[in-house]
């Protein structure tokens, strides 16, 4: 027997209200985490974007560029598309299909584009008691299952971790069992002349940094050297507790 727990609390003016679920199932499996981290490619700067209309654009993407023909997830400044088809030709890629916001404007500089990651999972929604993932940056999973239907897809913000157990009213894994999750990675490049915070994270000549110190960048060499960034990594994760049968 394997046993879990689902503990959620609010403070509000020294008023407290708090949630906790004792769950048990005959099974626990883990994906990732820090004995076998499962890490997520820095997404590629996409440069002289243009969108035809809401799912098809083209752009360049440098040369070194990891960017493969297949399933890409294209995130810029205010959205995302995700299960999108790429299609490299030297630094030319065309996009199209997928599903999300409309692709930006042409001319949109804030455009990155990275290739999807298999993580195979085993999830049965129906028998399961609790579902959780975490992903270190911006990030986007699609639950799938054997036949590519997505289950279930999520948009995860960095270090905040998206959990959900039996108790609530809406299962949203329910349906066929999922075998995997195409996840990516969703951080955007750095930029200049803008306000960051703590914790905030950002791409730079395919680094990921991590703000330590609240400013407004100015010279990214500059920053980086006065403290502000630190080198970080990118790692996806989900827990599950689940019944073996009905």
């Amino acid at each position: 027997m394997a046993v879990g727990n689902h503990t959620e609390s609010l403070s509000i003016g020294g008023r407290i209200m708090q949630r906790n679920v004792d769950l048990t199932a005959d099974n626990d499996a883990g994906y990732g985490g820090a004995s076998a981290p499962i890490e997520l490619a820095v997404p590629s700067a996409v440069t002289s974007w243009v969108k035809t209309d809401a799912d098809q654009a083209a752009g360049d993407v440098a040369a070194e560029s990891d960017v493969a023909d297949g399933l890409v997830d294209v995130y810029w400044n205010g959205g995302m598309r995700y299960g999108v088809t790429a299609d490299r030709t030297s630094n030319s890629v065309t996009f199209d299909g997928g599903t999300g916001d409309d692709f930006p404007e042409s001319a949109d500089v804030t455009v990155v584009c990275v290739n999807q990651k298999q993580v195979n999972v085993s999830i049965d929604g129906d028998l399961a008691s609790a579902v959780g993932v975490l992903a270190t940056v911006p990030a986007h999973a699609d639950f799938q299952d054997a036949a590519g239907d997505s289950i279930r897809a999520v948009e995860l913000t960095a270090n905040e971790p998206d959990m959900w157990d039996s108790e609530e009213a809406t299962n949203p894994y329910t349906g066929d069992p999922i075998t995997k999750a195409m996840v990516s990675n969703g951080t955007l490049k750095w930029a200049t002349s803008t306000s960051y915070a703590v914790g905030d994270i950002v791409q730079e000549n395919s680094t990921l940094y991590k703000c330590l110190v609240a400013h407004t960048s100015g010279d990214f060499a500059i920053d980086l050297a006065a403290g502000n960034w630190q080198n970080t990594t990118a790692t996806f994760e989900v827990i599950v507790l689940q019944d073996s049968t009905p």
